[in-house]
């Protein structure tokens, strides 16, 4: 399976073997960590348009490389001049060429909060993201089970980090809706994780099954306004990040999406 491939890659990695023998309770008790920004309330408070999670990735499992060649920092404060509610960084090595880095990087370049994207899979993780610079993480359901997602989903409240999970079918959704805990938000991946394949008919099969207490997130497949649209009051936001990375102007991009 994909997934288990990109975790299994990931754990190997020398960065997530060295990350794991750092005390990162220690490290936070030592640092200046600023104040936590709100993911979900950004998310629910767009002043205009739809609200957009801007996505900083350097590459794709499917794509391979976008070729950027700017800084963490540009990029991501021109997502917040074009009106994105969040900014999504990519962490993981291995496959989309991402660093921790880049999330202190994003941390510098912009006021909007911060999610962490990875396939984390423990918890000494969210520690090191709040270390970082996040604000949110992100937990797969595909990759956890219900046990690790309860457990995670406390740890991250812990450290006063918000959780997007991520889920893809209607198996995922009847889990996510039975854990002891509900995260803040949750995100409907429309990329069937198998095939590659991507259909925002999944969003629009298992987005009405979610309390309205929730952040409902639609993630991937969205290139223009209109797609964004047939969503409206479906979901409360959007994670575009390909379409982004590919701009010559991400800017005027978002701000075409958002204002119309």
């Amino acid at each position: 399976m994909y997934l288990d491939k990109i975790v299994a890659e990931k754990q190997s990695d020398p960065a997530f073997r060295q990350g794991k023998e750092i005390d990162w309770e220690a490290e936070l008790a030592r640092a200046e960590v600023p104040e936590q920004r709100g993911f979900a309330k950004s998310l629910r408070s767009s002043p205009e348009g739809p609200s957009i999670i801007a996505e900083m990735k350097r590459a794709s499992p499917s794509k391979g490389s976008f070729g950027f060649e700017g800084t963490v920092e540009e990029q991501v404060s021109g997502y917040e001049k074009g009106g994105a509610r969040a900014v999504s960084v990519l962490t993981n090595g291995p496959f989309f060429q991402g660093t921790l880095k880049d999330l202190q990087a994003a941390r510098r370049g912009t006021n909007l909060p911060l999610l962490r994207k990875d396939f984390l899979t423990e918890s000494w993780e969210i520690p090191q993201a709040k270390y970082h610079g996040a604000d949110a993480i992100l937990l797969i359901a595909a990759i956890l089970t219900d046990r690790q997602l309860n457990e995670m989903i406390e740890v991250a409240r812990s450290y006063s980090l918000e959780v997007l999970l991520e889920i893809h079918d209607e198996e995922e959704l009847n889990r996510t809706l039975s854990l002891d805990r509900a995260p803040e938000a949750v995100g409907i991946n429309n990329r069937n994780l198998k095939t590659f394949e991507v259909s925002l008919d999944t969003t629009a099969r298992l987005a009405g099954a979610l309390p309205k207490e929730i952040c409902r997130v639609s993630e991937s497949g969205f290139a223009t306004r209109s797609d964004l649209q047939r969503f409206e009051g479906i979901v409360d936001a959007f994670l575009i990040g390909e379409s982004l990375m590919r701009s010559q102007n991400p800017e005027v991009t978002l701000r075409g999406w958002v204002k119309g």
